[in-house]
């Protein structure tokens, strides 16, 4: 039996542990505890496995430095959302769990191990008795410290987290020796040691103690492993983007950074600008003159980039720009999530500045989204903007393999294409999109600037042809609607739902799960999921609500800001259809989502 002075149960622990083949931990320390890195080992273990894999990464105030904590989920099923309750919780010392504990909700009978160097006495732990949870303290610093370095005590935590809860311990191997691979033999040998030292603390001491839950699984074929950023800059970069231009900004960064690495390779470039507002700047002159390119941002940086956007809109100059959403308005709470950008998305600008917006709803769909925004820029002639979060865009997932050559790639319609005529770039005559010149080309002359304009481009101030050039600006969006939004309007669940929850974005996570737990309990509910959310694909969305009996619109926002926006474009009946909408911090439950579907079924 383990020290009483390391070791303590503030409840009793079941006879067996409960086995579960889907797994919620919780990490919680300081900077320099190496929190994030572990659960993203544990996370590359699952998937390296085969099994299905996520982290939510949670993070201070502070730019650089100071508290995190992770969540990390490994099932044997498919995995949509983090997980409502922790099964264990570890925490480096409890100051740290106060700042996060709003965001770590604890399962009844949690596993909690926390380091001895915290002097915590056992009952005096801030977890709630009535939780009866099983409490172990363990010396993470000490044993760390034995076997070389206390920055060591996160890799010596996997070997206890693999060895005490039954996980893939094989995979934990794999993962620590893979990230460590291009490191001396000397560090690599130090992390396997102090593995190693996890592992042998648990058979040494805690052999007689029984945890709560153990995690029983089957290894599969290897999966995937990337966050909803890196998916969405391979997507781009699948899509023919060879230039991004962009200035640093949580949470997007890491769609510069993976970018900034890869690009090079294909004959791109990767410009960090001065600000946002040059880095739109580059992109829309980039674009022009005939190269794809993208920029992204959060939401003080897309504030900054309006002007740029309507300029690309009035001049019909592909664009596709990422808004990784965070907390706002202004400055708000960088490292946390909301879906709050909607309404700066779809009408930010003077005059009726048309754009596109469109909404990927996981890590695997934000490559899909990133590939469709340009293939919509190019068709279009427009402006893109893709709205992800700091939940989507930072979470790292196991995915399936996917084939990115199903996924077709649309080039530029450009001037010369179409015969000989005199080249009119913005002509009237049939509703199409016209051919672009890339300049200096021979015989593509034309004037382009933010100027109102006649069909060759040159300015005019006739409200005649302004009425005439909105409405053809406007047409564009009004086909791809058509065209396009029956395939860009997704629906998960059960195939004659009774009631319906409504959503997009990363929402959709949770709510496919609310709907995949009430189906399994026999209440049949479906989710309507919008991909293309500006402009509106009425018909798929009114076509769902027409088969439910009632429906719950679930979104990010303190406002409700795409529910309002669609009851201007939709027959939404109010009877039928209620909002359940919150400011962000943190992202939706699936306990919050189905309690809002039970209610709307007793209404």
């Amino acid at each position: 039996m383990p020290d009483p002075s390391t070791a303590a149960h503030l409840a009793a622990a079941p006879s067996a542990p409960r086995k579960t083949d889907d797994i919620v931990i919780g990490i919680v320390g300081s900077g320099g505890d190496g929190v994030i890195s572990s659960g993203e080992l544990l996370v590359s273990a699952a998937a390296a496995e085969g099994l299905y894999a996520t982290i939510l990464k949670s993070f201070g105030p502070q730019i650089r430095g100071g508290e995190s904590s992770c969540r990390v989920r490994i099932s044997q099923e498919e995995v949509l959302s983090y997980g409502d309750r922790l099964d264990v919780l570890v925490a480096f010392n409890w100051a740290d769990f106060g700042r996060f504990r709003e965001e770590l909700a604890l399962a009844p009978g949690v596993l909690v191990i926390y380091d001895t160097r915290d002097g915590t006495p056992p009952e005096e732990i801030p977890v709630d008795p009535a939780l009866a949870p099983v409490v172990l303290r363990i010396p993470f610093h000490d044993l760390a410290t034995e076997v070389g370095s206390a920055l060591s005590k996160n890799i010596l935590l996997l070997g206890v987290l693999g060895e005490l809860l039954d996980l893939p311990t094989d995979g934990i191997a794999g993962a620590v020796e893979r990230k460590f691979r291009r490191k001396s033999e000397e560090v690599r040998a130090a992390n396997q040691k102090a593995l190693d030292a996890g592992r042998a603390y648990v058979l040494r001491e805690l052999t007689d103690t029984q945890v709560p839950v153990a995690f029983v699984h089957q290894k599969g074929e290897p999966k995937l492993l990337m966050t909803g950023n890196e998916a969405l800059a391979f997507g781009a970069l699948k899509a023919g983007c060879r230039l991004y231009a962009g200035y640093p900004i949580t949470p997007s960064s890491d769609v510069m950074e993976w970018l900034a690495n890869e690009l090079p390779r294909f004959g791109g470039t990767m410009m960090q600008t001065e600000d946002e507002i040059a880095a739109i700047g580059m992109c829309v002159g980039a674009s022009f003159g005939g190269t794809k390119a993208m920029t992204s941002t959060a939401g003080p940086g897309l504030s900054l980039m309006t002007e740029f956007l309507g300029l690309a809109a009035i001049a019909e100059i592909p664009l596709v720009i990422a808004d990784i959403q965070r907390v706002g308005p202004s400055t708000g709470i960088p490292t946390k999530t909301e879906q709050c950008d909607f309404a700066h998305a779809a009408h930010a600008g003077p005059g009726d500045t048309p754009r596109v917006v469109v909404a990927p709803y996981d890590v695997a769909d934000c490559f899909r989204m990133a590939v469709e925004a340009f293939n919509i820029a190019e068709e279009y002639q427009t402006p893109v903007l893709i709205l992800s979060d700091q939940y989507l865009g930072q979470r790292k997932e196991s995915v399936e393999p996917f084939d990115i050559h199903r996924w077709p790639v649309v080039d530029r319609v450009t001037f010369g294409e179409n015969g000989s005529e005199p080249y009119r770039r913005y002509r009237l005559d049939d509703g199409q999109v016209s051919p672009m010149a890339i300049p200096g080309q021979a015989g593509g002359e034309h004037t382009i600037s933010g100027l109102e304009h006649v069909e060759t481009g040159d300015p005019t101030s006739s409200a005649a042809v302004h009425a005439r050039m909105n409405a053809r600006r406007h047409a564009k969006l009004e086909r791809l609607a058509r065209e396009r939004g029956p395939e860009l309007v997704r629906t998960f669940g059960a195939e004659r739902p009774e009631l319906g929850i409504v959503c997009w974005g990363s929402t959709s996570a949770q709510a496919r799960e609310a709907a995949r737990r009430l189906n399994r309990e026999g209440l049949a509910v479906g989710v309507c999921v919008p991909q293309l959310l500006c402009p509106l694909p009425v018909a798929p969305i009114a076509a769902f609500l027409d088969s439910v009996e009632r429906a719950v619109w679930v979104e990010l926002n303190h406002q409700g800001q795409f529910y309002h926006y669609a009851k201007g474009r939709l027959d939404v009946d109010p009877a039928r259809s209620r909002l359940y909408a919150r400011s962000g911090g943190t992202p939706f439950s699936v306990e919050e989502i189905v309690d809002q579907v039970l209610a709307l079924r007793r209404a």
